[in-house]
């Protein structure tokens, strides 16, 4: 019984390390949806949603949650990643 209970714990701290490690990598979970691009970055320009900002750059990732990077230079001055 208390190895069960030890390994549900393991389990449960890897799971919420594994979610904190995600957070770090995107600053901000977004409303935005990807739908129709691929995974990768993309301006919110480029996203027909109202839930995306113009000038904000997006990750669109397969897992289906898009991540929000915040302003972009580029995304603002052309609507690129890159002008």
């Amino acid at each position: 019984m208390k190895l069960i209970a030890v390994a549900t714990i393991v389990a449960l701290a890897s799971a919420f390390l594994a979610q904190a490690q995600d957070n770090t990598r995107c600053p901000t979970i977004s409303s935005c949806p990807c739908t129709g691009h691929a995974a990768g970055l993309v301006c919110g320009i480029n996203l027909p949603d109202l839930r995306c900002i113009n000038g904000d750059v997006y990750q669109c990732n397969s897992n289906g949650k898009t991540c929000n990077f915040g302003p972009r230079a580029s995304c603002q001055d052309c609507g690129e990643l890159s002008c």
